[in-house]
């Protein structure tokens, strides 16, 4: 199953939740990750610089609402650091809980940063507050409605790797409400 540096099931699943990213970013995010292994560079480090660069796309875009290619560039760069911190933290083995949970966050309010910095560019720029009415719908949208929803192949796969092989059967039998 040696397709794109990916070497297990697990790993296949997990790219199937980044099907573009899967294309460039990953593989280069596993290169590099190869590379940074064996300094002290660890994943926390990344992560940080990740949320940095996120921060400052959207600061970039609060101050100078037109420069849309060096907040692209900036985004860009940490969703790369966003792909790389994982695969460092794999390959050096340092993976934990706290890892997890603080690339999440740091996910977040780098989303939010720049919804909010995109809104406000928008808003700007088209003399309206309509992108602000949009940016306040993302927020409600994914923190009210999505919060908590996962598709039937997570919830099996979690349940399975817990080893409750009694409810994945259970489950995989009256999930119909999920398709």
């Amino acid at each position: 199953m040696q397709t794109l540096g990916i070497t297990s099931a697990e790993e296949l699943a997990a790219a199937d939740r980044y099907p573009i990213s899967r294309w460039y970013a990953r593989p280069c995010a596993e290169v590099m990750a190869e590379l940074l292994s064996e300094t002290w560079v660890q994943p926390s480090h990344v992560t940080v610089i990740g949320l940095l660069l996120g921060l400052s796309a959207a600061a970039t875009l609060v101050i100078w609402p037109s420069s849309l290619f060096i907040a692209a560039t900036l985004v860009l760069m940490a969703w790369f650091c966003d792909r790389l911190d994982g695969s460092l933290a794999r390959r050096q083995r340092t993976a934990s809980a706290w890892g997890a949970w603080f690339d999440a966050n740091a996910d977040e309010v780098t989303d939010l940063g720049i919804h909010a910095a995109v809104a406000n560019a928008a808003s700007l720029m088209s003399s309206s507050l309509w992108p602000w009415a949009f940016y306040g719908a993302f927020v409600f949208g994914k923190y009210q409605l999505m919060h908590g929803l996962s598709s039937e192949r997570d919830i099996v796969a979690r349940y399975a790797s817990e080893g409750a092989v009694e409810q994945v059967g259970k489950l995989q039998n009256h999930s119909s409400w999920l398709r």
